[in-house]
């Protein structure tokens, strides 16, 4: 169960997030790839050694900044966790290619960890997972064309795992 503690720091660190200025690409373009590559890599680490992602998920994403290897699809019982929502950008921003107003793929990651990161530190599990969310909503409707296909089970794995998250009945 959730105390009343847990909730204020959830919140707080959810506020925290939403109080920062948006990305505008025009006004503040991104770092060079290498540094943002080396930057990425790094934040997935220390997600990973805070337990927020899984070595698997951990290494998986790494790959995929080092070398663009795509990672699996989130599958299994727990869909709606941190690594997950990780995932799930990445493979939405390759489906979708260059054309995310955050200014490219790996920009566009780099929010959703940062975010996930600054969750976590400042608010815990239930922080991370939030912020990676709204980040991951803000990433995805900044995206000028959606060319990537949703599958049903997709939505209905997702629907499933919020409900399951969150305590809900059908």
């Amino acid at each position: 169960m959730t105390t009343l503690e847990d909730a204020t720091k959830l919140g707080l660190a959810v506020q925290g997030f939403l109080a920062r200025p948006p990305i505008d690409p025009l006004l503040d373009p991104s770092a060079p790839t290498e540094v943002m590559r080396q930057r990425l890599e790094l934040r997935l680490y220390q997600l990973e050694k805070l337990g927020a992602i899984s070595s698997e998920e951990g290494t998986a994403l790494r790959d995929y900044v080092r070398h663009g290897e795509l990672p699996a699809p989130p599958s299994g019982p727990a869909l709606l966790t941190v690594g997950s929502t990780l995932i799930t950008v990445v493979l939405f921003l390759y489906a979708v290619g260059p054309g995310s107003l955050f200014g490219g793929m790996l920009p566009g990651l780099d929010h959703v960890v940062d975010a996930t990161l600054d969750g976590k530190l400042h608010g815990g599990d239930e922080a991370a997972l939030t912020c990676a969310a709204i980040a991951a909503t803000q990433v995805l409707q900044g995206l000028k064309s959606v060319a990537a296909e949703v599958s049903e089970v997709a939505v209905l794995g997702l629907k499933d795992g919020l409900k399951s998250a969150y305590g809900l009945k059908s």
